[in-house]
């Protein structure tokens, strides 16, 4: 399997378990955000998770090379 595939399948994960993480951590700490968006609600934090999932959808679908043509 190619680098690039094989990075192609680890990414989308990863990026998804960092959201859930984000999500799910209390001792996050975002330095060199502005004050009222430091500590975000847990509402927000888990509502982002399905526009990422579908944007990481988006991103895998865009970067296929087997539907291009060549």
């Amino acid at each position: 399997m190619s680098q690039h595939r094989l990075s192609r399948w680890q990414r989308p994960p990863r990026f998804l378990l960092g959201l859930v993480y984000m999500a799910v951590t209390d001792d996050l700490t975002l330095e060199g955000v502005p004050e009222p968006l430091c500590d975000p609600p847990d509402a927000a934090l888990w509502a982002r998770l399905p526009l990422q999932a579908v944007l990481v959808a988006w991103a895998w679908w865009y970067t296929d090379r087997s539907s291009s043509p060549e």
